[in-house]
């Protein structure tokens, strides 16, 4: 019996060794990888044409691993996806899974925000539904933080950097990511902001509730 595992975990331990060494596609969300979203972000800038770029991740996806196992962290990651493949049809242009709890989402120049607030509440509403009745009466789940010691960790939330690129110059999607990835760090460090937008040189923090996005002013 030492043996037999779930067809869940053994998606989960191919998509770490990276079988596929194309990346053309996350084995576990069925989402395109790093290659395919390079050559989308590269075709766009070759032809110069704005779009709007957004890294996102799952805040408090680690302390919901930890507390309900892998495999169900592995269905929110799936449950994301299909929420993301959703946004194509109302009018991104690419979505991708680049590892972990990482994904992209790339848009028209100026339907940045429409789009995301549409991800983020359906996100909110969907993600209820793999917690235990007392965990949502109580607003989150009791697990270790990073010290060891035990505290309540909110819902997992969604929080994202978002680029809208018009004349800017980037000779590769690492360099394009390593910019988003430093702008979504500034969601962690502004508490309250889950989103930060960079344009024109000037980045602006934003909150989320029900309402949708709010603006929390220029980010220095």
């Amino acid at each position: 019996f030492l043996g037999i595992g779930t067809v869940i975990d053994l998606l989960r331990k191919v998509t770490q060794l990276r079988v596929k060494p194309d990346h053309q596609e996350n084995i576990l969300t069925m989402l395109p990888g790093n290659t395919p979203l390079g050559n989308c972000v590269m075709e766009l800038l070759d032809k110069d044409t704005p779009f709007s770029v957004a890294l996102l991740d799952l805040a408090n996806f680690k302390p919901f691993n930890n507390h309900y196992s892998h495999n169900r962290g592995d269905e929110v990651l799936i449950m994301f996806a299909e929420i993301l493949r959703k946004q194509l049809k109302q009018g991104a242009s690419f979505a991708g899974h680049i590892g972990g709890d990482d994904f992209v989402l790339i848009m028209p120049q100026d339907e940045w925000q429409e789009l995301l607030r549409s991800v983020f509440t359906e996100f909110n509403h969907k993600v209820l539904k793999f917690y235990s009745d007392n965990d949502i009466k109580q607003g989150g789940i009791e697990s270790t933080d990073r010290n060891g010691h035990v505290r309540l960790f909110d819902f997992v939330s969604l929080s994202a950097g978002v680029m809208t690129v018009t004349e800017e110059y980037f000779d590769s999607f690492q360099s394009l990511l390593t910019q988003l990835i430093q702008l979504k760090q500034r969601t962690k460090r502004e508490l309250g902001t889950c989103l930060a937008h960079l344009n024109d040189a000037q980045i602006k923090l934003y909150s989320y509730d029900e309402s949708g996005f709010a603006d929390e002013g220029v980010s220095d």
